[in-house]
């Protein structure tokens, strides 16, 4: 059974971990918590899928149509 002193420290680092990865998209942590479980699910899919592809030129290919995709998205759509 974990202390509660451990419990907070795991919570510290997961805040810790949570704000970087906001800071590196662009958005605060509380976009993590509006996300639907479906959302969460296609997000881990599309990283592991990401993970997947070794081919430099691959990833570039997935990067230029998600860029595509991304521009043509209505503002009021847009994350």
């Amino acid at each position: 059974m974990k202390h509660i002193a451990e419990t907070d420290n795991d919570n510290k680092k997961s805040q810790e971990i949570m704000s970087r990865i906001a800071a590196a998209l662009g958005c605060s942590t509380d976009k993590f918590l509006e996300e639907t479980m479906d959302d969460l699910d296609q997000t881990s899919e599309l990283l592991r899928l990401w993970l997947s592809i070794g081919n430099i030129q691959d990833r570039a290919k997935v990067l230029t149509y998600a860029r595509t995709i991304a521009t043509h998205i209505p503002p009021s759509k847009a994350a």
